[in-house]
């Protein structure tokens, strides 16, 4: 072998020393992630929520003590139901009240509600309610009103929730003795949810109606339901309901208070 074709051999093996340590090299190291839009999604987190989807339901059944235009009472049947889901949940209720003072007709109350919620962001939603009440002691036949507005969560943990929201609803209201009447109310609500203790939890609704259809003046609703569970299935209510009316008829009381107990059943 020529001193020339000698030289080149030893160039081509000093040439190949050094790539073959570079591809080493690089085969031991991490891929860059591929940048393709259509492969965003996959290098995300996967997004939970805690809801489940399913309705939870609660029955229950008792005897009430009322304090206002009657003051004697005889049952009450409640229904609640509420489904949580990711960034939503859906709520209804039905109370049904039966009150009878010795000697006088009998003034039931009635109130089926209906209420979806979706988030905005981590604090703020939206919402929407249906609601039908039916009061005789305040001279209501029937209440309709449909709503929507915008509220904020102040506090939102697994033990306790606190809530504000404000609205608009269009209300078609038929009395007994004064003047049908329709038209818009505006609202502001605030709601409460407190785990007490692993076994009770208490639930609390306040809202302000600046002005009453039909009526005139203001008037609130307060409700308030102490829940605590004898086992899985039973559990044991205690629930304060006060309504406020600024103007009523002359025969009439401007505030009402109705205190209702008894024996759920949760499924």
């Amino acid at each position: 072998m020529s001193v020339i074709q000698r030289g080149l051999a030893c160039l081509r093996q000093a040439l190949l020393i050094p790539c073959l340590l570079h591809a080493i090299n690089v085969s031991a190291q991490t891929p860059d992630a591929i940048k393709d839009s259509s492969f965003n999604r996959l290098a995300k987190s996967p997004e939970t929520g805690t809801g489940n989807g399913k309705w939870g339901w609660n029955l229950g059944l008792g005897a009430t003590l009322n304090r206002g235009d009657t003051h004697y009472t005889r049952g009450n049947f409640s229904l609640e139901g509420e489904r949580n889901m990711r960034d939503s949940r859906l709520l209804t209720h039905t109370l049904l009240i039966r009150e009878q003072a010795k000697d006088e007709d009998r003034k039931d109350v009635v109130s089926v509600g209906f209420r979806g919620e979706r988030n905005v962001d981590h604090a703020m939603f939206g919402y929407g309610d249906l609601a039908i009440d039916r009061d005789v002691a305040e001279d209501i036949s029937r209440r309709t009103s449909l709503g929507s507005g915008i509220g904020y969560r102040i506090v939102s943990t697994p033990a306790y929730l606190l809530n504000v929201y404000t609205g608009l609803a269009a209300v078609d209201a038929v009395y007994y003795e004064a003047e049908d009447a329709r038209g818009v109310e505006w609202l502001v609500g605030q709601d409460m949810s407190w785990q007490i203790s692993e076994n009770s939890r208490l639930r609390q609704r306040f809202v302000i109606y600046p002005h009453t259809v039909g009526v005139g003046g203001a008037r609130t609703a307060l409700q308030l339901m102490l829940s605590t569970s004898i086992n899985s299935l039973f559990s044991l209510q205690l629930a304060l309901l006060h309504k406020y009316q600024a103007h009523v008829p002359d025969d009439r009381q401007h505030n009402k208070l109705t205190v209702y107990t008894g024996l759920g059943v949760n499924f």
